[in-house]
């Protein structure tokens, strides 16, 4: 395993956009490797990048300890982890997390529901994953997908690249 430092350090090198110098946020580092901080700022510069690195943990977490598929996870949204209430003997449930199905969606008339229907079995949801949900409900809007594609400019280079297609279908070669 790599040292704190080494991981500080690669942490710490953040790509500025051309033109700019680092711009540190005012944020306290709280988070920390071997009992010290894994930085030692944010930069604001790094913000997009570090959430959805902070996302993609969260999607690893929750779809490993749930056994969601990676789309049953991509479809949760904010409030779909209620905090239990505790039974009438005041013990306290294990939480659950209440997702959609889209596949056999269906309304009372048979008609298929592209919004889904809450699937009737809840899965159940470890501390890890709760704190995983909680972290994602503070990333979004209210009622909305946890994990919604940020609003950032594209970055240079990151485009997808497009292929001509030629009549038949196929790719069309280079001239």
């Amino acid at each position: 395993m790599p040292s704190s430092t080494a991981i500080q350090s690669a942490a710490g090198s953040g790509r500025h956009q051309e033109g700019t110098g680092p711009s540190p946020l005012t944020t306290p580092v709280t988070s920390t490797i071997d009992r010290k901080p894994w930085r030692d700022a944010y930069d604001f510069n790094e913000a997009v990048d570090l959430l959805r690195h902070l996302s993609t943990a969260c999607f690893i977490v929750i779809a490993y300890l749930t056994g969601m598929r990676p789309g049953e996870v991509l479809g949760l949204r904010t409030d779909c982890c209620p905090d239990p209430e505790p039974d009438e003997n005041g013990a306290m449930p294990q939480p659950v997390i209440y997702g959609h199905v889209h596949k056999i969606a269906r309304d009372e008339d048979g008609n298929h529901v592209s919004t889904g229907v809450m699937r009737e079995a809840p899965w159940v949801a470890i501390a890890p994953v709760v704190h995983a949900v909680r972290v994602l409900e503070q990333m979004v809007p209210a009622d909305a997908l946890l994990f919604r594609p940020p609003h950032s400019p594209p970055r240079p280079g990151n485009q997808a690249k497009r292929r001509r297609i030629a009549p038949h279908g196929h790719p069309a070669r280079p001239h």
